[in-house]
């Protein structure tokens, strides 16, 4: 089982079209990826009739981080929404 919480944001200042600020926008993620658990890791004998415990194999914490920049360079004024 993992655990992957996150936390996502954007950023845009305003719309030239309608005369305030700029087209720029900016938008992202951050998330770390937590490995809750583990999984057994058994060998077995080449007879096949002894199963010995060799431990636990976790996978490894993961982190992310996704950034993203645009710019409107034309926006159909007639079209709203």
């Amino acid at each position: 089982m993992h655990l992957a919480p996150y936390v996502g944001f954007q950023w845009s200042p305003g719309d030239p079209t309608w005369g305030w600020s700029d087209g720029l926008f900016v938008t992202g993620f951050a998330q770390i990826d937590v490995a809750a658990n583990g999984n057994n890791l058994l060998a077995q004998q080449l007879n096949g009739t002894t199963i010995n415990s060799l431990g636990k194999l976790s996978d490894q914490n993961l982190g992310y981080l996704d950034i993203s920049a645009g710019y409107w360079l034309y926006r159909n004024p007639t079209l709203r929404g």
